[in-house]
């Protein structure tokens, strides 16, 4: 990657300033800037996006700052590009890297990845003490996950995820740019010159 990268983070929260992050997310994570927290990161463009902000607001605490990485194996060498990129873009911020591979290349289901990747983000939380997971979901998430649910039927419980801030277990996932747009993320993310990682599996039907 061309450049310094926190200068380009720093130039990028200037257009996307807390200001216009999800509001409870942010008051969230600033009540709670002195805990340690971790940011599930994938490598795509709202991950990305979401790390280097986070980066450029809270640039005195790095090191309370964990990146975890979970590598999926569907994509055979992409996968494991995806897993480099990331571990790279977190050693030049400054912030611990983690990283776990699926066990079998072989699932069956969105639901079977899902579990044991948030059994790996358990693991993490437990083992840096942790209380705050970030993650990087955008306004577009919310209107894919409302429909991908509905049409399975699910109650209103389930029609009102993504949510900002949700408690999980024994912390709390955060979502600061659900009130930014997918299309706005990769704008941003081009004319800063920063790349990411393209995941081929979002186009197909198999999940």
């Amino acid at each position: 990657m061309d450049g310094n990268l926190l200068f380009k983070a720093v130039q990028l929260y200037k257009n996307f300033p807390c200001e216009i992050w999800d509001e409870s997310a942010y008051q969230f994570l600033e009540l709670n800037k002195e805990e340690r927290w971790c940011f599930a990161c994938s490598g795509g463009a709202d991950s990305i996006f979401g790390l280097l902000n986070i980066r450029a607001l809270y640039q005195k605490c790095p090191e309370r700052i964990s990146v975890i990485h979970f590598n999926h194996k569907q994509r055979r060498h992409d996968s494991i590009d995806d897993q480099k990129y990331v571990e790279k873009v977190t050693r030049e911020l400054g912030f611990t890297f983690y990283s776990k591979k699926m066990k079998s290349t072989t699932a069956t289901s969105e639901g079977e990845m899902r579990q044991e990747r948030m059994s790996f983000y358990d693991d993490i939380m437990k083992k840096t003490q942790a209380r705050v997971l970030i993650q990087g979901h955008n306004s577009d998430d919310v209107a894919e996950t409302f429909l991908w649910r509905i049409s399975r039927g699910v109650g209103v419980e389930g029609l009102c995820s993504p949510r900002p801030i949700q408690k999980y277990k024994n912390y709390y996932i955060i979502r600061p740019f659900l009130s930014i747009s997918k299309r706005d993320i990769k704008e941003a993310l081009l004319e800063h010159d920063i790349p990411w990682r393209e995941d081929s599996t979002n186009q197909s039907e198999k999940h």
